[in-house]
């Protein structure tokens, strides 16, 4: 069920520990594509002027791809039928209105003045059928009257029947784990999502320790601790071009695999040579922080309408570089996830 904050451009990160905690409120962060700074509203509120100016119109099919996810609640559905043009470019390049932040999927908080969503009332399956129909005709307007009545019907899936258009949003109803799974970089402070969880991953830890030389009269050589680690872990991720917007020429597959790769080229300045430490979190906890050893792509069919693979197991390998000491004491406080 969607859900989202309204902020200010004088939102601070504290404003929001204070109004979710401090652990949704680094959720929050990830999600959104923030930095975790000082001045999260002015952030985003700059994010939301580079979306509206560089974001084209919106088609018809891409408010009906994005709608179709809304259908759990009709606070959300209504508002965001009926936004003006800038929101609509925040929505679809930002994931969420110009002025809100958007919870992670799975996570909401009490309804109040400051949300919208987390209602759990889902829009009747004729409002859902008037909006839809009056996307695809005329001038792709809604009109706000339509809002007028509700019904206590739960509308089904609605999917564009003009397939060529490469907007068919099919991949929006499996309840991908957009915000779960993020990568950062250290470079450019930027991060990006995985559309899918790893299909799975080996994790442990090692101990190095070295014999002393024979000594006379020992039955057992005696052991010198050296080092623990380092930790390595590689992971598999499985996914389809077609999964972010439900057209596959949207780039955002390719957006994925790049900014794997580009983690395992450090960045020159002059004569400094910066190597990148990468973070990756699951579910909102850090999982791994290091280098990129390697990230390799394997592409198979089916065959896109650009004539290239729409398929793609994506490996990264990730050794780990400890940012803060790790000792007996610390390893038992470490939770499940995280690393």
């Amino acid at each position: 069920m969607p859900q989202y904050l309204n902020i200010t451009s004088d939102t601070t990160f504290s404003d929001l520990v204070d109004r979710v905690g401090l652990d949704l409120a680094n959720q929050m962060v990830v999600t959104n594509g923030l930095k975790r700074t000082t001045n999260i509203g002015y952030q985003h509120k700059q994010k939301a002027v580079a979306a509206i100016k560089n974001t084209p119109e919106p088609r018809w099919q891409t408010k009906a791809a994005a709608l179709n996810t809304m259908t759990s609640d009709r606070d959300v559905f209504e508002t965001v039928a009926l936004a003006d043009s800038d929101t609509w470019k925040c929505i679809v390049d930002l994931n969420t209105p110009p002025n809100m932040l958007k919870l992670p999927e799975g996570r909401t908080i009490p309804p109040a003045e400051d949300t919208l969503g987390g209602t759990n009332q889902k829009v009747s399956n004729e409002v859902y059928s008037k909006v839809m129909n009056q996307l695809q005709t005329g001038d792709h307007s809604i009109d706000p009257a339509t809002f007028n009545d509700y019904s206590s019907i739960a509308p089904g899936p609605y999917v564009s029947s003009n397939s060529a258009s490469g907007s068919n949003s099919i991949y929006n109803m499996f309840g991908l784990p957009w915000g779960k799974i993020v990568l950062y970089s250290s470079i450019d402070g930027t991060s990006i999502d995985f559309p899918v969880y790893p299909e799975e991953l080996d994790d442990g830890s090692k101990a190095n320790y070295t014999t002393m030389p024979n000594l006379i009269y020992q039955y057992e050589p005696w052991y010198l601790y050296e080092s623990s680690g380092p930790r390595q872990i590689s992971y598999k991720f499985s996914f389809h071009r077609d999964m972010w917007s439900g057209n596959h020429l949207d780039g955002k597959a390719n957006e994925l695999v790049r900014f794997c790769q580009a983690c395992c080229y450090p960045e020159y300045n002059g004569s400094a040579v910066n190597v990148p430490i990468v973070t990756l979190y699951i579910n909102g906890q850090r999982h791994i922080s290091g280098i990129m050893n390697s990230a390799e792509p394997h592409w198979y069919g089916p065959i896109g309408l650009d004539g290239f693979y729409l398929a793609c197991d994506l490996t990264i390998s990730i050794t780990e570089v400890s940012p803060e000491p790790l000792s007996y004491s610390a390893m038992k406080l470490r939770s499940i996830i995280g690393g």
